[in-house]
């Protein structure tokens, strides 16, 4: 879980090293993101402004990895 300010704009800067198979295809279904990460470098999704309670999920293409960024 990641906490993030809720009323405020918010880029989330996903870091990828050496990264291959699924967990490159980096979704968030609530914003409809969908991208496949480079192997190795830096890449930032603007999430906008969040209201306090939102929970947005994050998962590779095959659900194995996963998050949530919760805002409070």
């Amino acid at each position: 879980n990641i906490q993030a300010k809720a009323g405020v704009p918010t880029i989330l800067v996903m870091k990828s090293e050496g990264a291959y198979g699924c967990e490159r295809a980096f979704n968030i279904p609530g914003l409809g993101i969908s991208q496949i990460l480079p192997e190795n470098g830096q890449t930032e999704f603007d999430l906008g402004t969040q209201a306090k309670g939102t929970k947005l999920a994050g998962v590779c293409s095959m659900g194995m990895y996963y998050f949530q960024i919760i805002f409070n």
